[in-house]
């Protein structure tokens, strides 16, 4: 998922949009996609339990999946998107991209403005379709990173 969000964002700046990664998040990245979430293991990282913090197992082997995804984004939308003048642009864009997500949950540990309006937007704007199978949730994101690259491949060449 962070994969997705870093990818998109990084094309959303590559491709001359202002402004950071979140737009591009808000407006085309998988909130509004149906998508497949991780299986959080740590009680204290899963927002429907919310329990308290505990630095055991499950959290590090959650921070591992996550931070891993979200680098490997990172990656893929440097490598993908950038040159040596738009190198800074693209990583604003991909980092932008997932801020988001690391949002939600500092808003569970911190209900406030304007943590609370971000939560509220996220909310409205994700769908409420689930993709149950792995493979197919990996490969509706696969399709759609394709078509991302694809589109920008055109705007940069100007086809």
């Amino acid at each position: 998922m962070r994969r997705l969000s870093a990818l998109i964002g990084g094309a959303y700046r590559g491709a001359g949009c202002k402004g950071t990664g979140l737009p591009s998040k808000a407006a085309v990245a998988p909130p509004p996609c149906p998508h497949v979430d991780y299986s959080i293991k740590s009680r204290s990282v899963n927002p429907r339990i919310g329990a308290p913090m505990a630095f055991d197992r499950a959290l590090l082997e959650d921070a591992l999946t996550i931070g891993t995804d979200g680098l490997f984004g990172i990656i893929a939308a440097l490598f993908l998107f950038s040159t040596t003048a738009s190198l800074s642009a693209i990583l604003m864009g991909a980092i932008g991209a997932m801020l988001p997500d690391p949002l939600q949950f500092v808003h569970s540990r911190l209900p406030h403005e304007p943590l609370r309006t971000l939560q509220r937007f996220h909310r409205w704007a994700h769908t409420k379709k689930r993709i149950k199978g792995i493979v197919l949730g990996v490969g509706t994101q696969a399709a759609l990173v394709a078509c991302v690259i694809g589109l920008t491949a055109v705007i940069h060449r100007g086809i």
